[in-house]
């Protein structure tokens, strides 16, 4: 349970140690804005926000214990604007903004609806983001101001429409791409399937039945759903040659 961030300025054959800490198993957050400007954000229980901004030579550390939350998630779009996003023990989600590279924060409540869960958030620009979401039904959540609220955009089933899934949760994974295009996996139930063999252990299976992808490239106003190369894409493709 401890991270540390490395350097290399002559294409990977030598590093530099530049930073080390404690976590917990939910990880870190590591991003760079440019050659000298970058931060960590530690998640989980005892969040902590690393700032450096001369290439990582020194680094400020500041303690995250707003909401008494657990950090699940955090973003930044440049080294002022930021978000994270923790579980608090009153209000479900909590969805916390900084316009000052995290010095200070403004609480923005909780941005899904009662009977979901947030557990990840992806912003493209300073007004423009979008959640990792659980719920019962297939919709995403995206934001046009800063976070501050937050729009359910139903998404369109696959040909013949959605599965029947009996009451199971949807996890809806939004990544942001250029522009205003955005990519969406959504998995019903658990990912897990059985093989034939009853008496084998579980397996991951690379192309399950219950995961469907979408794409959009005007900011959720319209979706196409595709599909995953077949396994054996590769192989066949090989073959026609």
């Amino acid at each position: 349970h401890e991270f540390v961030v490395l350097r290399t300025s002559n294409a990977g054959q030598t590093w530099t140690r530049q930073l080390a800490g404690s976590d917990e198993a939910i990880g870190e957050y590591l991003r760079f804005f440019d050659a000298s400007r970058g931060m960590v954000v530690v998640l989980g229980k005892q969040a902590a926000i690393y700032r450096t901004g001369n290439g990582g030579n020194t680094w400020d550390k500041h303690l995250r214990t707003h909401a008494g939350g657990y950090v699940v998630s955090a973003d930044f779009i440049d080294a002022d604007h930021g978000w994270l996003l923790a579980h608090a023990s009153t209000e479900g989600e909590a969805l916390l903004r900084t316009r000052d590279g995290g010095t200070t924060w403004a609480g923005l409540g909780n941005p899904v609806a009662y009977s979901d869960w947030a557990y990840g958030i992806a912003f493209s620009d300073s007004r423009n983001g979008w959640l990792y979401s659980e719920s019962t039904g297939p919709y995403a959540y995206k934001s046009q101001d800063a976070g501050v609220s937050w729009q359910r955009i139903a998404l369109p089933g696959p040909p013949g429409g959605w599965p029947n899934v009996n009451g199971a949760r949807l996890s809806v994974a939004v990544r942001p791409t250029d522009g205003a295009g955005v990519m969406v996996t959504v998995v019903i139930g658990p990912s897990w399937s059985l093989p034939l063999s009853a008496s084998s252990s579980p397996r991951l299976d690379p192309q399950p039945g219950n995961q469907f992808q979408l794409s959009s490239v005007d900011g959720g106003r319209s979706w196409k759903i595709f599909s995953l190369p077949s396994t054996g894409g590769g192989r066949s493709g090989l073959a026609r040659l």
